[in-house]
């Protein structure tokens, strides 16, 4: 019996590009079906609930988990993450972003058995978003995003019931240089 082919999904990441180069590089990782599990944003606040505390415990153990990478930014929305992280040139970045979403998902798992709300298969999309961070001026853009992110949430493209028109503000980042 033969497995039916699955279309062919297409390269996201930069061709010929080492992603185990020092530098810095902006992530954002989705919640599979884009369900919202990590809490609600009230009046531009995100009000993270235990599992959205989880998520931003496991972020900030990723600078202990690889010795050398920092995580200056990041936020915890409802039902995605972004962060910048810094990479000290013998790290990839895949192995950074696997290792989170897997002790995010084992730990997602327990707390299941505290009611927590079940999310579908898995937890986390296939793939996650990354851009690789070239300047000053790039990173100082990004980390303000970061940082309004919870005050935007109503024109946000990842929130299933965002405002009918909402903004493209991650297609400037990449024309930023």
């Amino acid at each position: 019996m033969h497995k039916p082919l699955l279309p062919k999904r297409k390269n996201i990441r930069l061709s010929g590009y080492n992603y185990s180069l020092e530098g810095c590089y902006f992530v954002t990782i989705v919640v599979q079906k884009r369900l919202c599990l990590f809490g609600d944003v009230v009046d531009g606040l995100m009000n993270l609930n235990a599992a959205g505390n989880m998520v931003s415990m496991a972020m900030m153990e990723l600078e202990e988990r690889f010795p050398g990478v920092k995580i200056p930014y990041s936020v915890v929305m409802p039902n995605h993450v972004h962060f910048i992280v810094y990479l000290p040139g013998d790290i990839r970045l895949n192995n950074v972003v696997s290792s989170f979403k897997g002790y995010t998902t084992h730990l997602y798992s327990e707390l299941l058995k505290e009611g927590a709300r079940p999310y579908l298969g898995k937890l986390w999309q296939r793939n996650y978003y990354e851009h690789i961070i070239r300047s000053s001026r790039s990173y100082d853009f990004i980390s303000h995003y970061i940082i309004v992110n919870p005050e935007r949430w109503n024109k946000d493209a990842l929130n299933t019931h965002h405002d009918p028109d909402p903004d493209n503000i991650m297609k400037t980042v990449l024309d930023i240089p």
